[in-house]
Protein backbone atom coordinates (compact mmCIF):
# COMPACT_ATOMS: atom_id res chain seq x y z
CA UNK A 1 0.00 0.00 0.00
CA UNK A 2 1.11 3.38 -1.31
CA UNK A 3 1.53 6.78 1.12
CA UNK A 4 -1.20 8.41 -2.14
CA UNK A 5 -3.54 6.43 -0.24
CA UNK A 6 -5.85 8.61 2.03
CA UNK A 7 -6.73 7.12 5.41
CA UNK A 8 -9.57 8.33 7.67
CA UNK A 9 -9.80 8.21 11.19
CA UNK A 10 -13.30 8.56 13.01
CA UNK A 11 -13.38 9.65 16.44
CA UNK A 12 -15.60 10.76 19.08
CA UNK A 13 -16.91 10.24 22.69
CA UNK A 14 -18.48 6.25 23.22
CA UNK A 15 -21.95 6.35 21.79
CA UNK A 16 -21.80 9.53 19.73
CA UNK A 17 -22.23 8.06 16.17
CA UNK A 18 -18.65 7.01 15.28
CA UNK A 19 -20.31 3.50 14.17
CA UNK A 20 -22.94 4.67 12.11
CA UNK A 21 -21.08 7.28 10.60
CA UNK A 22 -18.22 4.82 9.96
CA UNK A 23 -20.77 2.33 8.12
CA UNK A 24 -22.48 5.03 5.87
CA UNK A 25 -18.93 6.17 4.41
CA UNK A 26 -17.82 3.00 4.10
CA UNK A 27 -20.54 1.99 1.97
CA UNK A 28 -18.77 4.31 -1.12
CA UNK A 29 -17.36 2.42 -3.28
CA UNK A 30 -13.86 3.98 -3.11
CA UNK A 31 -13.86 3.53 0.71
CA UNK A 32 -12.63 0.07 2.41
CA UNK A 33 -12.99 -0.11 6.50
CA UNK A 34 -11.98 -2.78 8.71
CA UNK A 35 -14.90 -5.54 8.25
CA UNK A 36 -14.90 -9.41 9.52
CA UNK A 37 -12.35 -8.78 11.91
CA UNK A 38 -13.31 -10.52 14.56
CA UNK A 39 -12.76 -7.63 17.33
CA UNK A 40 -15.49 -5.49 18.95
CA UNK A 41 -17.06 -3.23 16.71
CA UNK A 42 -14.35 -3.72 14.10
CA UNK A 43 -12.01 -1.33 15.47
CA UNK A 44 -8.81 -1.15 14.63
CA UNK A 45 -7.47 -0.31 18.34
CA UNK A 46 -8.06 -3.90 19.12
CA UNK A 47 -5.72 -5.04 16.04
CA UNK A 48 -3.15 -3.63 16.99
CA UNK A 49 -0.11 -3.89 19.56
CA UNK A 50 1.29 -0.27 19.41
CA UNK A 51 -0.51 1.51 21.68
CA UNK A 52 -3.18 0.86 24.64
CA UNK A 53 -7.05 0.02 23.78
CA UNK A 54 -9.73 1.74 25.46
CA UNK A 55 -10.58 -1.13 27.72
CA UNK A 56 -6.99 -0.85 29.15
CA UNK A 57 -8.46 2.35 30.86
CA UNK A 58 -11.76 1.02 31.85
CA UNK A 59 -13.96 1.87 28.46
CA UNK A 60 -16.52 4.15 28.20
CA UNK A 61 -17.61 6.17 30.52
CA UNK A 62 -14.20 5.50 33.11
CA UNK A 63 -11.65 7.31 30.93
CA UNK A 64 -10.86 10.27 32.74
CA UNK A 65 -7.74 10.86 33.14
CA UNK A 66 -6.03 11.39 30.10
CA UNK A 67 -2.34 11.85 30.66
CA UNK A 68 -1.73 8.17 29.46
CA UNK A 69 -4.39 7.81 26.85
CA UNK A 70 -3.87 10.99 25.04
CA UNK A 71 -1.14 10.23 22.09
CA UNK A 72 0.71 13.08 20.46
CA UNK A 73 3.50 13.06 18.07
CA UNK A 74 6.38 12.76 21.04
CA UNK A 75 4.53 9.09 21.19
CA UNK A 76 5.44 8.41 17.66
CA UNK A 77 8.41 7.34 17.54
CA UNK A 78 10.39 5.63 15.55
CA UNK A 79 7.36 6.26 13.02
CA UNK A 80 8.33 4.28 10.42
CA UNK A 81 8.60 0.77 12.53
CA UNK A 82 5.35 2.40 14.46
CA UNK A 83 3.63 2.78 11.42
CA UNK A 84 4.46 -0.36 9.71
CA UNK A 85 3.40 -2.71 13.13
CA UNK A 86 -0.44 -1.03 12.93
CA UNK A 87 -0.02 -1.27 8.81
CA UNK A 88 0.95 -5.02 9.24
CA UNK A 89 -2.50 -5.75 11.58
CA UNK A 90 -4.81 -3.70 9.74
CA UNK A 91 -3.51 -4.22 5.69
CA UNK A 92 -5.22 -7.38 5.79
CA UNK A 93 -8.68 -6.34 6.43
CA UNK A 94 -8.57 -3.72 3.73
CA UNK A 95 -9.51 -3.42 -0.10
CA UNK A 96 -6.25 -2.97 -1.40
CA UNK A 97 -7.88 -1.73 -4.47
CA UNK A 98 -9.82 1.01 -2.73
CA UNK A 99 -8.33 4.44 -2.44
CA UNK A 100 -9.59 5.39 1.08
CA UNK A 101 -8.92 3.13 3.90
CA UNK A 102 -11.11 3.92 6.84
CA UNK A 103 -10.45 3.33 10.85
CA UNK A 104 -12.95 4.08 13.46
CA UNK A 105 -12.25 3.98 17.17
CA UNK A 106 -14.03 6.43 19.14
CA UNK A 107 -10.70 7.25 21.18
CA UNK A 108 -9.13 8.46 17.87
CA UNK A 109 -10.06 11.82 19.32
CA UNK A 110 -7.30 11.42 21.88
CA UNK A 111 -4.49 10.32 19.27
CA UNK A 112 -5.00 12.15 16.48
CA UNK A 113 -1.98 13.85 16.47
CA UNK A 114 -0.51 10.38 17.10
CA UNK A 115 -1.92 8.88 13.88
CA UNK A 116 -0.95 12.03 11.81
CA UNK A 117 2.24 11.68 12.85
CA UNK A 118 2.53 7.90 11.30
CA UNK A 119 0.17 8.45 8.52
CA UNK A 120 0.87 12.17 7.39
CA UNK A 121 -1.73 11.80 4.57
CA UNK A 122 -4.38 11.35 7.21
CA UNK A 123 -7.95 12.82 7.25
CA UNK A 124 -9.98 12.96 10.69
CA UNK A 125 -13.95 12.94 11.62
CA UNK A 126 -14.45 13.70 14.47
CA UNK A 127 -18.28 13.16 15.77
CA UNK A 128 -19.92 15.14 18.73
CA UNK A 129 -23.03 14.57 20.14
CA UNK A 130 -24.95 15.58 23.47
CA UNK A 131 -23.40 15.16 26.58
CA UNK A 132 -26.75 14.42 28.69
CA UNK A 133 -27.86 12.17 26.18
CA UNK A 134 -23.86 10.44 25.59
CA UNK A 135 -24.19 9.31 29.20
CA UNK A 136 -27.63 8.23 29.55
CA UNK A 137 -26.48 5.77 26.30
CA UNK A 138 -23.00 4.81 28.11
CA UNK A 139 -24.95 4.09 30.95
CA UNK A 140 -25.82 0.27 29.92
CA UNK A 141 -21.99 -0.28 30.23
CA UNK A 142 -20.86 1.35 33.14
CA UNK A 143 -22.67 2.16 36.74
CA UNK A 144 -20.94 5.66 37.07
CA UNK A 145 -22.40 8.35 37.85
CA UNK A 146 -23.86 10.92 34.65
CA UNK A 147 -21.93 13.39 35.96
CA UNK A 148 -18.75 11.12 36.13
CA UNK A 149 -19.73 10.67 32.30
CA UNK A 150 -20.45 13.70 31.06
CA UNK A 151 -17.06 15.31 33.24
CA UNK A 152 -14.97 12.57 30.72
CA UNK A 153 -16.95 13.96 27.91
CA UNK A 154 -16.07 17.59 28.24
CA UNK A 155 -12.30 16.54 29.32
CA UNK A 156 -12.16 14.77 26.10
CA UNK A 157 -13.27 17.35 24.02
CA UNK A 158 -10.74 20.14 25.86
CA UNK A 159 -8.31 17.82 24.69
CA UNK A 160 -9.42 17.66 20.94
CA UNK A 161 -9.59 21.36 21.40
CA UNK A 162 -6.14 21.78 21.65
CA UNK A 163 -4.52 19.05 19.51
CA UNK A 164 -7.29 20.45 16.32
CA UNK A 165 -4.42 23.33 16.51
CA UNK A 166 -2.07 20.71 15.06
CA UNK A 167 -4.31 18.98 12.33
CA UNK A 168 -4.02 19.56 8.43
CA UNK A 169 -6.64 17.97 7.76
CA UNK A 170 -10.17 17.10 9.90
CA UNK A 171 -13.96 17.81 9.91
CA UNK A 172 -16.29 18.32 12.96
CA UNK A 173 -19.70 17.42 12.65
CA UNK A 174 -22.61 16.72 15.17
CA UNK A 175 -24.66 13.60 15.58
CA UNK A 176 -27.87 16.05 15.65
CA UNK A 177 -26.89 17.53 12.18
CA UNK A 178 -25.57 14.46 11.34
CA UNK A 179 -29.34 12.75 11.43
CA UNK A 180 -30.88 15.51 10.18
CA UNK A 181 -29.56 15.58 6.80
CA UNK A 182 -26.90 12.18 6.69
CA UNK A 183 -27.06 12.74 2.44
CA UNK A 184 -25.85 16.22 2.60
CA UNK A 185 -23.11 15.48 5.30
CA UNK A 186 -21.67 12.99 3.47
CA UNK A 187 -21.65 14.70 0.31
CA UNK A 188 -19.61 17.29 2.13
CA UNK A 189 -17.27 14.44 3.51
CA UNK A 190 -16.88 13.07 -0.33
CA UNK A 191 -15.99 16.36 -1.80
CA UNK A 192 -13.58 16.91 1.25
CA UNK A 193 -11.57 13.75 0.27
CA UNK A 194 -11.64 14.47 -3.57
CA UNK A 195 -14.30 11.52 -4.19
CA UNK A 196 -17.43 11.36 -6.22
CA UNK A 197 -20.70 11.88 -4.55
CA UNK A 198 -22.05 8.55 -4.07
CA UNK A 199 -25.40 8.49 -5.66
CA UNK A 200 -26.64 5.69 -5.62
CA UNK A 201 -26.71 5.14 -1.74
CA UNK A 202 -29.45 6.59 -0.13
CA UNK A 203 -29.18 7.51 4.13
CA UNK A 204 -31.91 6.69 6.18
CA UNK A 205 -30.61 7.79 10.26
CA UNK A 206 -32.74 9.07 12.84
CA UNK A 207 -31.80 10.72 15.75
CA UNK A 208 -32.24 8.60 18.79
CA UNK A 209 -31.25 11.82 21.62
CA UNK A 210 -35.39 11.97 22.23
CA UNK A 211 -35.86 8.52 22.27
CA UNK A 212 -33.03 8.01 25.41
CA UNK A 213 -34.97 11.09 27.15
CA UNK A 214 -38.31 9.85 26.96
CA UNK A 215 -37.65 6.86 28.25
CA UNK A 216 -35.76 8.41 31.65
CA UNK A 217 -39.07 10.64 31.47
CA UNK A 218 -41.63 8.07 31.40
CA UNK A 219 -40.05 5.88 33.80
CA UNK A 220 -39.85 8.43 35.89
CA UNK A 221 -43.21 9.38 36.06
CA UNK A 222 -44.69 5.86 35.73
CA UNK A 223 -42.64 4.32 38.36
CA UNK A 224 -40.86 6.39 40.54
CA UNK A 225 -43.64 9.34 41.57
CA UNK A 226 -46.46 6.43 41.95
CA UNK A 227 -43.91 5.00 44.16
CA UNK A 228 -43.41 8.00 46.50
CA UNK A 229 -47.27 8.82 46.22
CA UNK A 230 -48.02 5.19 47.62
CA UNK A 231 -44.88 5.60 50.39
CA UNK A 232 -46.24 8.86 51.48
CA UNK A 233 -50.00 7.92 51.61
CA UNK A 234 -50.91 11.71 49.53
CA UNK A 235 -49.32 13.16 52.70
CA UNK A 236 -46.18 16.24 52.27
CA UNK A 237 -43.27 14.09 52.09
CA UNK A 238 -41.35 14.21 55.29
CA UNK A 239 -37.57 14.91 55.59
CA UNK A 240 -36.91 11.27 57.32
CA UNK A 241 -38.93 9.62 54.72
CA UNK A 242 -37.07 11.67 52.22
CA UNK A 243 -33.49 10.68 53.02
CA UNK A 244 -34.69 6.73 53.65
CA UNK A 245 -35.50 6.86 49.67
CA UNK A 246 -32.66 8.56 48.52
CA UNK A 247 -30.56 6.06 50.72
CA UNK A 248 -31.75 3.24 49.66
CA UNK A 249 -31.96 4.47 45.60
CA UNK A 250 -28.14 4.92 45.97
CA UNK A 251 -27.51 1.93 48.07
CA UNK A 252 -29.73 -0.68 46.81
CA UNK A 253 -31.29 0.36 43.51
CA UNK A 254 -28.23 0.81 42.54
CA UNK A 255 -27.20 -2.81 43.13
CA UNK A 256 -29.94 -4.27 41.80
CA UNK A 257 -30.50 -5.79 38.02
CA UNK A 258 -34.17 -4.76 37.49
CA UNK A 259 -34.21 -2.59 34.74
CA UNK A 260 -37.01 -0.28 35.65
CA UNK A 261 -35.43 -0.32 39.27
CA UNK A 262 -32.17 1.34 37.43
CA UNK A 263 -34.31 3.27 35.33
CA UNK A 264 -35.86 4.97 37.93
CA UNK A 265 -32.34 5.36 40.10
CA UNK A 266 -30.80 6.68 36.87
CA UNK A 267 -32.97 9.72 36.19
CA UNK A 268 -32.68 10.62 39.52
CA UNK A 269 -29.18 10.45 38.77
CA UNK A 270 -29.38 12.69 36.27
CA UNK A 271 -31.80 15.11 37.55
CA UNK A 272 -28.73 15.57 40.15
CA UNK A 273 -26.09 15.24 37.18
CA UNK A 274 -28.11 18.38 35.54
CA UNK A 275 -28.24 20.33 38.24
CA UNK A 276 -24.28 20.58 38.73
CA UNK A 277 -23.38 20.22 34.68
CA UNK A 278 -26.01 22.29 33.02
CA UNK A 279 -23.73 25.55 32.68
CA UNK A 280 -20.74 23.55 31.44
CA UNK A 281 -22.73 21.94 28.74
CA UNK A 282 -24.30 25.18 27.73
CA UNK A 283 -20.53 26.19 26.75
CA UNK A 284 -20.17 23.38 24.29
CA UNK A 285 -23.06 24.48 22.44
CA UNK A 286 -25.98 22.35 24.27
CA UNK A 287 -28.64 23.03 26.55
CA UNK A 288 -29.97 20.20 28.94
CA UNK A 289 -33.29 21.10 27.87
CA UNK A 290 -33.04 21.01 23.91
CA UNK A 291 -31.70 16.83 23.92
CA UNK A 292 -32.19 16.32 20.33
CA UNK A 293 -29.96 19.61 18.89
CA UNK A 294 -27.06 21.61 19.24
CA UNK A 295 -27.58 25.69 19.64
CA UNK A 296 -24.56 26.91 18.44
CA UNK A 297 -21.58 26.71 15.93
CA UNK A 298 -19.32 24.15 16.43
CA UNK A 299 -16.26 26.52 14.65
CA UNK A 300 -17.22 28.56 17.35
CA UNK A 301 -17.17 26.32 20.05
CA UNK A 302 -14.03 24.85 19.40
CA UNK A 303 -12.37 27.72 17.87
CA UNK A 304 -11.89 26.50 14.17
CA UNK A 305 -12.52 28.17 10.38
CA UNK A 306 -16.11 27.48 9.38
CA UNK A 307 -15.13 25.35 6.61
CA UNK A 308 -13.99 22.91 8.79
CA UNK A 309 -17.74 22.22 10.69
CA UNK A 310 -19.98 20.22 8.35
CA UNK A 311 -23.27 21.18 9.08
Amino acid sequence: MTQEKKYIFIGGSHRSGTTLLAKLLSDHPSISDLSETGVPMDEGQFLQDVYKDDNHYGGPGFITDLSDCHLTEKDAEPAGELRQRILDSWEPYWDPASDVFLEKSPMNILKSRFLQALFPNAYFIFIVRHPLIVSMAQQKWTRTSHKHIIDSWMNIHKRLKTDLKYLKHFRLITYENFCSSPQRCLNSIYDWLGLERNTSMKADVSNSNMAYYEAYEKMYNVVYNPLLARVCGGRPYPLWKRKLVNCIERKLLYALTNNNLMLVWKKRDIDWSIDGSSDDILQWGYDVNIPDASIASLADIFSVDQRHVIE
